[in-house]
């Protein structure tokens, strides 16, 4: 599908009446929240498939790529309180790192 047709399918009034709603919810916080946490999840099922040779690298990428642009929050907003301090702790020495060496 091309820029033109995508125009043309956003113009149709039975598109916006049924996918308006849903769309504007998708961006205002709550939704930007709840898009980022269900990529969050995604990624994370993804990266655990073993072996690692079946994981959809190409998807994880699109995904991360769509995280990141569109629904740019930080995953420690999603980790447990484990994963949080983990995840803060490798900030931590990866600073520490940069500083010293």
């Amino acid at each position: 599908m091309d820029s033109a047709q995508l125009q043309e399918i956003l113009k149709n009034s039975q598109y916006q009446r049924f996918h308006s709603e849903p769309i504007s919810f998708m961006f205002s916080p709550r939704g930007q929240y709840i898009m980022a946490q269900a990529l969050y999840y995604g990624i994370k099922a993804l990266e655990s498939v073993e072996p690692e040779i079946l994981q959809e690298k190409s998807n994880l990428k699109d995904m991360h790529y769509i995280k990141d642009m569109l629904f740019p929050f930080p995953d420690i907003a999603f980790a447990t309180p484990d994963e949080a301090v983990v995840e803060r702790l490798k900030e931590l020495e990866e600073k520490e790192g940069k500083q010293g060496g």
